[in-house]
Order: structure tokens, then sequence, then C-alpha cells
């Protein structure tokens, strides 16, 4: 017997097809229900939407705009969701780097992908090194555990502004881009639409009861993560515990 989902959300009822848009709408219907979990520390749908949008006016700071590619290489933390959803938000394209990859696939990724901006933690700032040399503009980081506050994505968060517009999707345009292996030679990119991650979680969704709770064990930065263990809880309105 198929579960009954007792916390419908029609994609027919977001006319933005942001990805962004199902935080928004949590935010908007259930602004106290859970969020998400992390460490003991509980966020509600109204706190992430506050943070996201505070984060997505950082980026636009920066000088990140619609189309433009952000690198994401991070754990499992609040800063990937805030990060994420924010990315998606402006309409630019996170291209998700898992933390343990080389530096010789790292650097390719980011010759091919040409980001704009590259939003990692202090620890992993080596993986952008060759031989003790960076192969990338160092103004291109924001590190989300910077030493100075002002800097961090906590501090900046706490003392930012957020940004009140969602950038209107209303075509097949990328969300993300995840490199993949290939059958010979460099990885390739794969990109996920803000329609299709949409359409294949909501069918997922519709197999949450409204009493469920997920773990999002699986890496974020992974299409099978990102998909089944954070759009889709945010879809079915579920809240998640990131490991």
């Amino acid at each position: 017997m198929i579960p009954k989902y007792n916390r419908k959300i029609k994609m027919s009822e977001i006319k933005n097809v942001n990805v962004f848009s199902l935080l928004e709408s949590a935010a908007k219907d259930e602004p106290d229900s859970v969020f998400f979990n992390f460490e003991g520390d509980t966020v509600t749908y109204k706190e992430g939407f506050d943070k996201t949008r505070i984060c997505a006016q950082h980026l636009i700071s920066r000088g990140v705009k619609k189309g433009d590619r952000v690198i994401l290489c991070l754990q499992n933390t609040p800063d990937f969701v805030y990060s994420y959803l924010a990315i998606s938000q402006i309409g630019a394209v996170s291209v998700l780097v898992g933390p343990v990859a080389r530096r010789f696939e790292i650097k390719y990724i980011v010759s091919h992908s040409q980001p704009s901006l590259i939003i990692t933690s202090h620890t992993m700032l080596d993986n952008f090194t060759v031989n003790n040399s960076f192969f990338v503009d160092t103004d291109k980081f924001l590190l989300v555990d910077d030493s100075h506050k002002s800097r961090s994505l906590a501090g900046i968060i706490e003392a930012g502004k957020p940004y009140e517009k969602s950038e209107a999707i209303t075509d097949d345009s990328a969300v993300s881009i995840i490199y993949t292996s290939a059958m010979d030679g460099f990885p390739l990119g794969v990109q996920l639409t803000h329609k299709g991650i949409l359409a294949s979680t909501k069918v997922l969704a519709g197999f949450l009861n409204q009493d469920d709770k997920c773990i999002s064990v699986l890496p974020l930065f992974h299409a099978f993560g990102l998909t089944v263990t954070l759009i889709m809880p945010i879809q079915g309105r579920t809240p998640f515990t990131l490991v």
C-alpha cells in the first residue's frame, strides 16, 4: 500500500520553478516548523529562509549573478544548505565538488567550469594548490569558517541583510553541475535542471508521511544525496538531520 502523503505541495502552485521556491513556500506556510537539525541545533523554515537570503545577498555583493558558476566544496553542514539554496535563489549554478576530490580533479573542474566564486572551508584550501601554489585566484574564495568573523558565513549571516527577490526560472536552466566519471579521460560535467530536480523529488516526496523524518547521511555533493536527502525533504516538508 502506498502511504498517504499528507503535506502536498503542487508544482503548479509554485509560479517560479526555481528550486529555492520550495524553501520560500515552506517558510510562508509553516514558518515555525522544523527545517533541519544539526549537532543538536534546530533550524526552522523561517530561520533557514532568512539565512539563505542573507547568504544570497552576500554572493551578489561578491559579483555573482544569474548564470554564473559557483563551486561548492563542503561537507554536510548548514553552510552547504544555505549556500546551495542561495546560489539557486539568484539563478547561479552550483558546481558540486566532493571534499575528498583529488587536486588534479579539482584543478580540471576549476579550469573547465570557470567559477565566479568558490565556497569551501579553511581545512580544504590545500586541495586548491599544486606545489604549494594556488591554481585559482584567491580573491574567489569564500571560506565559511574564516577566522575573521565578518568574512565567515556565520558572521555574514548574523550581520547581513536578505536578498528579497528570487530569480525566475521558467526554462530548462541548470541549477547544478556535477562532474562524474568519464569512460576515459577527464570527468564529464552533468547538468541538473531546476525543473528536473523539482519533478523527481515531487514523486519521491509523495511516499512520505506527515510524521516522517529523514537523515541526510549521503553526501550532498552527490546527485543522489542532494535530491533524496536535501531537496526531497523540503519538497515534502519533512525535517531532516544533517550527518
